[in-house]
């Protein structure tokens, strides 16, 4: 195919001398023969060649100087006398002669010349140096394809032929180039292109498209490589399935059109597929090699982002998602991507909620999910994310109850019975939710049998103690809730008129809040509630009611603090202590410390619909005191006040989804315990080492259940209720209320707040 292909660019080239095939009628013939004819007076010679231009080329105007040429060649001498005289003979030039009948042959003639005739001719052209036969030697070393001595003659052609050298050139490069292609002579295909780069340029990248088509790959990449034609490497190499190094020499080669594009598509493919299959690392650089050359699309850079995101570079993908947020503001995608990157730290994004609304309105929202999450439902309410409110409108509480305790323990003044009523509101005031209530109380305890100790010594069968009091009081409590932070204040004075003198009661107590952890302090004053001569006091002689006769009334101030802290997404520990002064009327002073250890674990999986919390906790518990001063008499409080209490066990805690028409709480803990009282004198005041309490050292069992609920109706009213049940070594107790509470704002469902259990005075803690 390239022999044939050869032979006729050949042919065309001899035909721009006049020497074979015609040109077009519009184009001007080639003269060099004829007027080489005329030259050497070949006449027979130069009317052939005439005769064949006029033939070929109808509408050939001949030149007014080529016309006298033929004339006066063709044109006989006038005789002037005629004279008989010797005849002279003109002898012709046989170089010319030859070479004109070189010129008068045709191709397939020249083909057949002896090497000797074409040797010959080659040495005419080199030593006479005439444009016209060092041509015509030329066309003929083309007709025999030599073409390196073609070229060679070619070269030496004037500038005078400078139109046809350079056409006579350009052919015989053609032809070289057509003959390096046959052969796969790569080298020599270089050569030529560094010598003639133009013109074997487009010779080369057509052979090595029609390679390409063909599916010869490696050859067409072979033929592209000489003419630097990058884009036909990088379709021959991504062909023979080299598709890694097509991509690569796109990328790295000076921009074009196609390279940009077969470049960008690579990269964006890589970076997809990467991402597919998880490989991020892979999927960034690809991204990165895409933004170098800036041709990362948006929807490539957002990927980008979240690739960084997910290798944890978070700071990283930010800084690309903010860059995408910048050209579009209103993407809700991308504003969600900055989010996320973010890690959803409201804080961290305070910054950016100036600039950009949507993140001051997820900044609002974020900290009202958390708020609520935290049970912080009154910081929740002001991010309008209270689940359990229907409107804002109206923060007032209105609510009463009922409540009874029954404590047993030692026979007689051992017992307790307290029951209860009261009723209260609460306000939201400046951020700050106020509550005032009032209460009425009874406490009634067993009687001594005759002969125990009381008072100032042993009873009789008459019992001169007081066993009940009764009376009111007042409270008065503020929480506000913050971001990070629950405060709580509260003060009341209750049971007015109880045998001795009324003291404030009242707590103080803080909750900061942290992503893994939570801290809460609570420093307080209140009643110790183990019998009636702790809780109110009493008389040593009911006949004698002055202050002198009254004793008891004990109150434990102190401080208590709680650290919880989350180990991972199911485990959690918290350690609890706390230290107490416990003090009252004509009793001997005591200390308190206690330390509990808790590690629970999350139970509820993803039954988060409907149970907010159940955890399992094995414990362990420490208590004591410095003095036992559990008994009956002067100087003693009677409250439990061992020098040694050590506890252990599991515990179980359980509340369903806030926000729902009804809620539950569950508790139940079963464990072993140790109780160690070390006795002491019957009169600790007065420090009487003959009578003493005697010590007990006993262990056992121990096990609480506590089962609470609410439930609303009619949309501003709820019904709450609790029952506990706590059993230990010598010591049972039976806690059971309920409360009905009127809401002026409507609500959609109830939260854990308004559970009996969750006040501050039940659970120790301000959260």
């Amino acid at each position: 195919m390239a022999v044939k292909r050869l032979s006729l660019l050949t042919v065309a080239v001899l035909t721009t001398l006049g020497l074979n095939a015609p040109l077009q009628a519009a184009e001007a013939p080639d003269l060099t023969g004829v007027w080489y004819h005329i030259k050497h007076k070949q006449v027979a010679l130069a009317n052939a060649e005439y005769q064949r231009l006029q033939n070929r080329y109808p509408d050939w105007q001949p030149e007014e100087s080529l016309k006298q040429a033929i004339s006066l060649l063709n044109k006989p001498l006038k005789p002037v006398v005629p004279v008989e005289r010797k005849k002279e003979t003109v002898k012709e030039d046989p170089d010319a002669v030859f070479m004109g009948r070189l010129a008068a042959m045709k191709e397939k003639q020249w083909q057949r010349l002896s090497v000797v005739a074409v040797s010959r001719a080659a040495t005419i052209a080199n030593s006479k140096r005439n444009d016209a036969d060092l041509l015509l030697t030329g066309w003929i070393y083309m007709a025999r394809q030599q073409y390196n001595e073609a070229m060679t003659l070619f070269s030496l052609v004037s500038e005078g032929s400078a139109g046809q050298k350079k056409d006579a050139i350009g052919a015989a490069v053609d032809a070289l180039s057509f003959q390096a292609m046959a052969a796969d002579d790569l080298n020599g295909l270089q050569a030529l292109y560094d010598a003639w780069p133009q013109q074997v340029a487009a010779l080369i990248n057509g052979a090595a498209w029609q390679a390409f088509d063909a599916g010869e790959f490696t050859r067409s990449g072979s033929l592209f490589r000489i003419t630097g034609n990058r884009y036909g490497e990088v379709l021959s190499l991504d062909g023979q399935g080299h598709s890694e190094d097509a991509l690569a020499l796109a990328c790295t080669t000076p921009a074009t059109t196609e390279l940009t594009t077969w470049c960008r598509d690579g990269l964006s493919s890589q970076q997809t597929a990467a991402w597919e299959a998880k490989d991020y690392a892979a999927s960034i650089r690809a991204a990165e090699s895409l933004k170098e050359r800036n041709l990362l699309s948006r929807d490539q850079e957002m990927l980008y982002g979240w690739a960084l995101d997910e290798s944890g570079n978070k700071a990283a993908a930010s800084k690309v998602f903010l860059s995408v947020l910048a050209d579009s503001p209103a993407d809700e995608e991308v504003q969600s991507a900055v989010i996320h990157s973010f890690d959803y730290d409201a804080e961290a994004l305070m910054p950016l909620s100036a600039k950009y609304p949507f993140i001051a309105t997820f900044i609002s929202s974020q900290e009202g999910v958390q708020a609520f999450g935290r049970k912080q439902f009154d910081l929740a309410d002001r991010y309008n994310a209270n689940l359990a409110k229907e409107s804002t409108a109206g923060d007032v509480q209105v609510y009463a109850g009922l409540s009874a305790r029954h404590r047993s323990g030692e026979r007689g003044l051992g017992h307790l019975d307290e029951h209860a009523g009261y009723t209260g509101f609460t306000d939201v005031y400046k951020d700050t939710r106020v509550g005032v209530s009032v209460r009425h109380e009874q406490v009634f305890s067993g009687t001594p049998d005759a002969g125990s100790w009381f008072g100032t010594g042993l009873s009789d069968a008459d019992f001169a103690g007081e066993a009940k009091q009764a009376g009111q009081g007042i409270d008065v409590s503020l929480t506000r809730q913050e971001q990070d932070w629950t405060w709580y204040g509260q003060a009341g004075y209750l049971l007015l008129d109880q045998p001795v003198s009324t003291r404030l009661t009242g707590a103080l107590g803080a909750t900061w809040y942290q992503a893994d952890f939570l801290v809460s302090g609570l420093a307080y004053r209140e009643r110790r509630k183990d019998s009636v001569l702790s809780q109110t006091g009493t008389w040593f002689d009911t006949s004698s009611r002055d202050s002198s006769a009254a004793w008891g009334g004990v109150m434990q101030t102190g401080l208590r603090g709680l650290g919880v802290m989350a180990l991972n997404d199911v485990w959690s520990a918290s350690l609890s202590a706390e230290s107490a002064m416990l003090d009252g009327e004509q009793v001997k002073d005591n200390t308190m410390h206690s330390l509990r250890v808790e590690v629970s674990r999350e139970l509820s999986g993803d039954k988060k619909d409907w149970l907010d919390y159940f955890r399992v906790a094995p414990y362990l518990g420490w208590q004591q005191y410095d003095h036992d001063l559990s008994g009956f008499t002067a100087g003693h409080g009677g409250y439990f006040s061992p020098q040694g209490f050590f506890s252990t066990g599991v515990s179980t805690d359980l509340l369903t989804a806030e926000g729902k028409l009804w809620q539950l709480r569950g508790r139940f803990s079963l464990g072993w315990s140790s109780i160690k009282q070390d006795g002491g004198p019957r009169f600790p005041l007065t420090e009487d080492s003959v009578t003493v309490l005697p010590s007990t050292n006993v262990s056992g069992v121990n096990g609480e259940l506590l089962l609470e609920g609410q439930y609303l109706f009619g949309n501003h009213w709820s019904l709450a209720g609790y029952v506990s049940r706590s059993h230990a070594v010598a010591y049972q107790a039976t806690y059971a209320g309920i409360e009905l509470r009127w809401y002026a704002a409507p609500r959609k469902g109830v939260t854990s707040e308004t559970l009996i259990g969750s006040s501050v005075e039940l659970k120790g803690f301000a959260f």
